[in-house]
């Protein structure tokens, strides 16, 4: 089936990236933007060196951001994709589940209206009439439907300009929290999104257009949280139960406010509770 427009327009024009939720303007500098960011992470076994993605200051930024659902018969060919990609180490990647075709059979164990809320908020940044499943975002600068694969390699192929120099490390000390202290040594106008990603995930879909599939998922979107950033801060995230033995990650990446484009981004995996790397 080809993608279709979801059961309900976005209904606003508003861009996201220069909302209420941005506490203070930062400054603007000229260069390369250098991000340091150090998680300190709930589990048990004291600190340990994170895996991290991060792309070189020649490379630029990729990062792909897939809306989707279990309830669309159109998305498991991009979910299949995203998975591809990720394999291949082309691109981060975030697979958000939105809300709006709960509705209609089957209820997206993954879904969030805070993700349909950011579907929305490109739909006004990209001029779209309606928002819909699947669609693809790259570096928050270009969108097609997600399981294109010509448009989203060709999409790939581009630097985005965005260079940044990365680092970070991990630590977990209880289940329940990830602390994210982070530093920012030159911004322009940044917001910074953070993300709790479940690495993958299988349901058995038991109703809607996918019932009586198995569906596979990976780097689900679990948490998001997007803050104006100072040079320096810390942000904690809780870790609901249900994931607290799952394997996990955090995905942080910058963000211009005004145009969205995405010019920095790393992906970390956790420790789990008991101790063994994810």
């Amino acid at each position: 089936m080809t993608a279709r427009p979801s059961p309900r327009r976005s209904g606003t024009n508003v861009n996201f990236f220069a909302q209420r939720f941005w506490l203070r303007c930062v400054e603007r500098n000229t260069g390369l933007l250098a991000v340091f960011l150090l998680f300190s992470c709930s589990g048990f076994d004291g600190q340990h060196k994170a895996a991290v993605k991060s792309l070189g200051q020649n490379t630029g930024v990729h990062l792909v951001e897939l809306f989707t659902s279990e309830g669309c018969s159109s998305c498991p060919p991009a979910d299949r994709l995203l998975e591809k990609i990720k394999d291949e180490d082309a691109a981060i990647v975030l697979s958000y589940h939105v809300d709006y075709w709960d509705k209609l059979g089957w209820k997206d164990p993954f879904s969030q209206a805070a993700f349909t809320e950011r579907q929305r908020q490109y739909a006004g940044q990209f001029s779209l009439e309606s928002i819909y499943t699947p669609q693809a975002v790259v570096n928050g600068g270009e969108e097609f439907v997600g399981s294109d694969e010509k448009k989203l390699r060709t999409a790939l192929q581009k630097n985005s300009g965005g260079a940044v120099i990365l680092s970070a490390n991990a630590e977990r000390k209880n289940p329940e929290t990830v602390q994210l202290r982070y530093s920012l040594a030159n911004t322009s106008s940044l917001l910074l999104n953070i993300t709790l990603v479940q690495s993958s995930a299988t349901t058995a879909v038991a109703g809607g257009e996918n019932g009586g599939h198995t569906l596979h998922h990976v780097n689900v979107v679990r948490k998001l949280l997007t803050i104006d950033p100072q040079k320096e801060g810390s942000v904690e995230i809780s870790v609901p139960a249900s994931l607290q033995q799952m394997p996990l990650s955090v995905v942080a990446f910058t963000q211009e406010k005004g145009s969205g484009r995405i010019n920095g981004a790393v992906q970390l995996a956790l420790t789990s509770a008991e101790g063994g790397n994810q």
